[in-house]
């Protein structure tokens, strides 16, 4: 598979877990007010958290990404007999 096609693999998987992270911090935050009433709603905790997981998941990928375009263009200086 070309090393840019997985790049963006990478980067739509990454965007449905975004969304999977978003849905499940509103359900949990739902299930916890049902279930551990508080005098806050939990979703003010459970959303930062998964905005604070979706933050690194975008980092990990964007440095996956640069990491395979600095070893594509190292194989590209290879072969030119640079």
């Amino acid at each position: 598979m070309n090393k840019m096609a997985r790049g963006l693999s990478y980067l739509m998987g990454a965007s449905f877990e975004a969304v999977a992270l978003v849905i499940g911090a509103a359900i949990g935050g739902k299930w916890l007010d049902g279930n551990y009433p508080q005098d806050f709603r939990w979703i003010n905790i459970t959303m930062p958290f998964s905005l604070l997981l979706i933050a690194h998941t975008f980092y990990v990928v964007l440095r996956a990404v640069i990491r395979m375009e600095k070893s594509e263009d190292g194989e590209r200086g290879k072969g030119n007999g640079v």
